[in-house]
């Protein structure tokens, strides 16, 4: 008997070896199955936790790094977003900075050969007016001839007048006469 209860324990043995080996086989066949989905890239796959074993443990961990990836993954698709959008608006503003600095530049052009046609116009007239001072001054010499003539004529045209009306008194009184000595 005791070697029927030693085969019987041996093979009960067994069997519960059997059975929890293959039930951990099967489980770390289904976290490697797990660990070459995720490495392919597929970060959608979870394992299967039964238990508290170090098995569910390690099944339990593996999710959580998964999760953890994908969280890491999502951040860093949201950081490069928000660093494109930045970078668009970068973009734009040194665009727009590069517009305002082109028309400013020609601004600067058009208000540069506005001076210079200003500069050769007021340096045309200095030209002009250094060249007509003579002319002027001429001018002004027969302008003060012609005002001491007019003055002159006026002196005349008073004594004209005063002498027409000299004469004017005295045809009136030289007619007053004949009417009287008409009459007589």
């Amino acid at each position: 008997m005791s070697l029927i209860s030693n085969l019987l324990v041996i093979v009960l043995s067994s069997l519960i070896f059997w059975i929890i080996t293959g039930s951990i086989v099967r489980s770390i066949s289904k976290m490697e199955r797990n660990l070459l989905t995720v490495k392919e890239g597929d970060l959608t796959v979870l394992a299967d936790v039964k238990g508290k074993d170090e098995i569910s443990t390690m099944m339990s961990a593996f999710n959580e790094f998964v999760q953890r990836i994908r969280d890491i993954l999502h951040e860093v698709v949201m950081l490069s977003q928000q660093q494109e959008a930045a970078t668009r608006e970068i973009s734009m503003t040194a665009n727009s900075f590069a517009d305002t600095t082109q028309s400013q530049a020609a601004s600067a052009e058009e208000i540069t050969a506005t001076l210079e046609e200003i500069s050769a116009g007021m340096e045309s007239i200095s030209v002009g007016t250094t060249a007509q001072l003579p002319n002027v001054n001429l001018l002004f010499e027969k302008i003060q001839i012609l005002n001491k003539n007019i003055g002159a004529i006026e002196t005349r045209v008073i004594s004209t007048q005063q002498e027409t009306n000299s004469i004017l008194e005295r045809a009136r009184h030289g007619d007053v006469a004949l009417r009287i000595m008409g009459t007589n």
